[in-house]
């Protein structure tokens, strides 16, 4: 027993040898794919009876029980694949995923099958019918690992690159499922029909539930320990290998292979959202190196036990005809595949959904056979109830046309991704490398001359450094003015996908939300020929507005309101996040692009491009916040509780090792991260208190004492109205201002010049009626009216008043937030006013400094009244001190570096930030944009946030 222990570990430490030896062979020459060279390897220990002890290893791992082989080697090969899936182009394209994975499998199986006994002309002494369509359904499977590998060496596109893994995914679990079946009736099982599609169900869909108990069970065991990668990575394996172990081995009758794949797909949904950055990268390895692993001993295994079998049954059992027909089973089998892919993707096309011709090619010739085709010919060549010569020709065929596809196929795929010009966007990517290899040598030359300068180098002979580095010294410009639109749009895309990169250490966003954002991000860089819309595929990810609302109105219900509450709260959460993160990586990159792109021209039309999306993101998030205002206040809160932890975790990041001790600080982050995980949960979420007084208290805190929150909490009232109806109508008497609970209003502004009234549009959250505190007629100025069915709290507006001339921080709050409206009112004729420049207005008006003159102007000795950047007057009359400029009640000083001072008492809002109103002023705003402040106003806990 010792001794052939003995033998097995020899035989495994050979075939990882051969291994690294196949992938440096690849490396050399990439026309020679690595899993054949193994299935070679393997051949020549198993045939060759030369190898002493080794070939004694060989015969042992050749008796495994091929079940055990699929038990062992299977789970984490199909597992990964699954959990690392791109889930959102999955969803986009789930149809035609699901017609080549479930009636494609039988489609291929039956021609197949065809093929085998009516042109290639088997009778049933060799192949059945039975054992016919169990090859058609070993042969209907697609290697999900050898595919990955072969599209992303192409770099094909990321659709095309999803749909072919999620096929070959998917219909691994199919074809083991009808492979099951026809496998029981070659051996001489009588299968009804109704018990065929019987079993079919059970184990189609038992499996599926199977594995998402147990990644439910998984994540709730997650949820009540403490975290580390050790941890994550013992639960991620011991339910991949549990399942798949329970549902083949207690003969639950439900598919293995549907459970890793169901299991995989819940996991990457809600375990990675609980893992930080450097676990989730540490598992991604340890993932990928058991899958080589894996996949290395089954190709090593596959090569022996032919090799094996060569002398003592291939010989005797295959006749010279059966490698004939093996080359024109390969052929049959691409036309098959042909068929098969271009038939449904007409019925696909037929349904209202795009597919290129050049992709279904891809998908045809992509199809390449590798680990689990062989391990299911394994298992029916070691059945000793079916015949030898089947048998054999089962695992001859299936060996014989892995190894096939591997070379020809995955070989000269290249060739055909270049002349199909799948990969679309190629120039641009090939013109953005050699961009930044350029910048590469610059930065290099540029560091060599830094070098010069040191003493510690003054013997160095410079020209052999750069001779060494193996480029020339001309320090060239790089000069990209004259690039196309479409390479200046990949460039600016390539520095967002950097951006969302450098944000993953924020950890209040999760997973799945960088995942929804960035597969958005790849998918406009591959479209970079059309107009940016990183927005229209990011909100595919989103559940729907509709969705969202039904799920509010069960929440009412009495029984179940609890549960749909609760899904209502993660879904909106998770929407919300991901239009935040999408909103901060644009602002971040418009910022960015004068230092990308250097013609004039373009950098308006990208940043027009990139703000068009900014501004459908926050209408969307307007209408959440219409719709959903208890809600959204929840999850404003504990987002900025996150960035809270997140910002104490980075401190101490910062000054762990100098401050305090290495161990002082792991204790305090595990006590951050444990706080950080109470926060993130659901729980605490639902519990979270929310309401009027809530509301209140949120928009007022910081410029009204608890005194008077509290005598506005005493004396508000309650209100709705229906769509389309008027809340205020200008010069009719106003008794109110309004705190919007939900819904949308339109403020409607008579602006001088102007026949049309101008609008605004305020949300849940905004107060409304402010300029009316302000202007103290008793008569409106402005007109306020219901876009959506509204609920509002109204504040009696004289008590607003008392606080305004009590209360200057309120004074200067409600100043701020009236400039709009009177900028509006007066400035229209000569200034551009769209929702996002009032997104820029408001953030302006909140930075600004309000100077107010009470007393003697000529005792007024303020020295920062210097509006470099601009100012408001809203009362007074005001004078620069060289006399040349004086300005009255309702000016707006544009950007004069002038000095002002007062000829009369009066009140103004000095700027302290530029301020762009005009497409001019836009246009100049991207040599010196100031998105950083647009930024933060866009953050979600804003209780101002208009849009």
């Amino acid at each position: 027993m010792s001794q052939t222990i003995n033998y097995v570990v020899l035989y495994t430490f050979v075939c990882i040898v051969a291994s690294i030896l196949a992938r440096e062979i690849n490396k050399r020459v990439p026309l020679i794919p690595y899993t054949p060279l193994l299935i070679c390897f393997g051949f020549t220990i198993g045939s060759l009876k030369w190898w002493g002890n080794l070939n004694d290893g060989a015969d042992n791992v050749s008796l495994i029980n091929p079940h055990g082989i699929l038990t062992i080697l299977l789970p984490v090969l199909i597992f990964e694949s699954s959990y690392n899936a791109k889930l959102q182009i999955l969803k986009e394209n789930l149809l035609q995923v699901l017609l080549l994975a479930i009636p494609g499998v039988i489609l291929t199986a039956i021609l197949l099958s065809f093929s085998l006994k009516v042109i290639l002309g088997y009778d049933d002494n060799s192949l059945t019918w039975a054992e016919a369509l169990t090859l058609g359904c070993i042969l209907g499977t697609t290697d999900p690992v050898a595919v990955v590998a072969l599209l992303k060496e192409l770099g094909a596109p990321l659709r095309t690159n999803t749909l072919i893994e999620m096929e070959s995914l998917l219909n691994d679990g199919v074809a083991m499922v009808f492979f099951t079946i026809f496998l029981e009736s070659s051996k001489g099982a009588e299968i009804s029909p109704a018990e065929g599609i019987g079993m079919f169900f059970q184990l189609a869909f038992g499996g599926p539930i199977l594995g998402l108990l147990f990644g439910l069970a998984s994540y709730l065991v997650t949820l009540m320990v403490v975290k580390d990668k050790t941890l994550f990575m013992t639960i991620i394996l011991l339910s991949a290998y549990g399942v798949f172990f329970v549902a083949e081995k207690l003969e639950l009758g439900v598919s293995g292979l549907l459970a890793l794949v169901a299991l995989g797909f819940f996991q990457s949904i809600f375990l990675k959202n609980q893992m930080t950055q450097e676990q989730e990268h540490t598992i991604h390895s340890i993932l990928g190196y058991i899958q080589v692993l894996d996949e290395s001993f089954l190709f090593f295994l596959a090569g022996t036990i032919i090799g094996n079998q060569l002398v003592n049954t291939f010989i005797k059992n295959l006749e010279p005809n059966d490698f004939l027909n093996m080359f024109f089973f390969y052929i049959l089998l691409i036309l098959v595949r042909f068929i098969v892919v271009f038939f449904f993707a007409f019925i696909v096309k037929m349904c209202g959904q795009t597919i290129k011709l050049k992709e279904a090619l891809l998908q045809t010739w992509g199809g390449l056979r590798g680990a689990l085709s062989l391990a299911l010919a394994l298992v029916v060549f070691q059945d000793d109830q079916l015949p030898e010569r089947p048998r054999t020709l089962i695992l001859f065929h299936t060996a014989a046309l892995a190894a096939l596809t591997l070379i020809v196929n995955g070989s000269t795929a290249s060739y055909l991704v270049k002349k199909t010009n799948v990969v679309e966007n190629i120039d641009e990517r090939e013109s953005y490398q050699e961009i930044f290899q350029r910048e590469i040598r610059s930065n290099a030359i540029a560091f060599i001359q830094e070098q010069k300068q040191k003493d510690t180098l003054a013997l160095t002979y410079w020209d052999g450094v750069v001779n060494l580095m193996k480029f020339t010294k001309t320090n060239e410009t790089i000069i990209i003015k004259n690039l196309s639109i479409s390479s200046q749009r990949y460039r600016c895309l390539r520095v967002l996908i950097n951006t969302l990169h450098q944000q993953q250490h924020e950890q209040y966003f999760s997973k799945s939300i960088f995942n929804a954002v960035m597969e958005s991000a790849e998918v406009s860089c591959e479209r970079c020929y059309q107009p940016i819309d990183i927005f229209t595929h990011t909100e595919g990810s989103l559940v729907s507005l509709e969705i969202l609302t039904q799920y509010k109105k069960l929440s009412h219900k009495s029984i179940i309101g609890n549960f749909f509450n609760m899904i209502l709260l993660f879904q909106l959460d998770e929407n919300f996040q991901v239009l935040s993160l999408l909103i901060n990586v644009l602002s971040s990159t418009v910022e960015s692009i004068q230092d990308i792109v250097q013609d004039q021209d373009l950098i308006i039309k990208i940043t027009e491009e990139m703000q068009s999306n900014m501004q459908k993101c926050l209408d969307l998030m307007l209408k959440y916040k219409s719709r959903f205002t208890n809600e959204i206040q929840k999850i404003s809160q504990r987002q900025a509780a996150m960035k809270v932890l997140v910002s104490q975790i980075q401190y101490v990041d910062d000054y762990k090792g100098s401050f305090i001790t290495k161990n002082e600080g792991m204790e305090l982050k595990r006590f951050l991260f444990a706080r950080l995980d109470q926060t993130k949960s659901l729980k605490i979420l639902v519990e979270m208190d929310s309401g009027p007084e809530y509301l209140l208290e949120a928009s007022f805190r910081g410029y009204l004492n608890e005194k008077e929150i509290y005598q506005i909490c005493q004396n508000y009232e309650h209100r709705s109205i229906r769509e389309g109806h008027y809340l205020i109508d200008i010069n009719q008497p106003e008794q109110y201002c309004y705190l919007i609970m939900e819904g949308i209003i339109e403020e409607e502004i008579e602006a001088l010049g102007f026949d049309e009234p101008k609008l605004i549009q305020y949300s849940s959250g905004n107060i409304v009626g402010i300029p009316n505190v302000i202007d103290h007629k008793v008569e409106s100025i402005i007109r306020l009216k219901a876009i959506t069915d509204c609920q509002f709290l109204a504040i009696p507006i004289q008590m607003m008043r008392e606080m305004f001339t009590q209360n200057q921080k309120f004074e200067a709050y409600c100043y701020k937030e009236a400039l709009s409206t009177f900028l509006v009112m007066y400035h229209s004729q000569k200034h551009h006013f769209n929702k996002f420049i009032h997104i820029q207005l408001y953030d302006w008006a909140m930075k600004a400094k309000l100077v107010k003159v009470t007393g003697d102007p000529e005792l007024f000795h303020e020295e920062l009244i210097l509006p470099q950047c601009g100012a408001f007057i809203f009362q007074g009359n005001w004078i620069s001190l060289d006399g040349q400029f004086e300005f009255k009640q309702w000016d707006f000083i544009e950007s004069m570096k002038i000095q002002l001072k007062p000829l009369t008492k009066g009140i103004a809002l000095i700027l302290s930030n530029k301020l762009k109103l005009d497409k001019q002023s836009i246009e100049e705003d991207v040599k010196s944009s100031e998105s950083k402040q647009l930024e933060e106003s866009m953050l979600l806990e804003h209780p101002g946030l208009h849009h």
